[in-house]
């Protein structure tokens, strides 16, 4: 999709929540074990086919990264979307109680768009009756610019 001057002024909120870069620090030792491994038969693949698969992998981890967008009077996150119409109160949920919203206290039925490295999240509830979903548990690095934009 190319981003003309219409859908530029379209899009209320954008965010896509990349890994921290400590996430990214074990995919450096599949390079040296991939060497390892290959070293006694062909040294050489070992080192081309781990900097390629930790290639892939850090490719893998930002491509499957939440996105979150406000455009049009819909809340749009990964591959789902959502009217404003239909969601309810958003919070912000601190680190401190971001570990018993996704356990303890998560509802089965939940929609969860959950980057670990993210220290906060927003939970957003569904108001509409015909959905099963009972709210949206998105991680967030800025929570109040998305609650201020779904509230516009």
């Amino acid at each position: 999709m190319q981003l003309d001057k219409q859908n530029i002024q379209a899009l209320k909120y954008h965010e896509r929540v990349l890994p921290s870069i400590g996430s990214f620090l074990p995919v450096l030792l599949v390079a040296p074990t991939l060497w390892l491994m290959l070293l006694p038969i062909a040294p050489m693949v070992g080192v081309f086919a781990g900097l390629i698969i930790s290639a892939l992998i850090c490719i893998f981890m930002i491509a499957n990264s939440p996105l979150i967008q406000v455009r049009e009077g819909f809340l749009l996150v990964n591959k789902a979307n959502i009217s404003l119409d239909a969601i309810g109160e958003a919070i912000t949920i601190g680190k401190e109680s971001a570990f018993a919203e996704r356990g303890p206290n998560l509802d089965s039925r939940a929609f969860l768009a959950i980057q670990a490295s993210a220290p906060t999240m927003v939970k957003i509830k569904v108001i509409d009756p015909a959905d099963p979903t009972p709210y949206l548990l998105v991680s967030s690095r800025h929570p109040d610019e998305l609650i201020s934009a779904l509230a516009k």
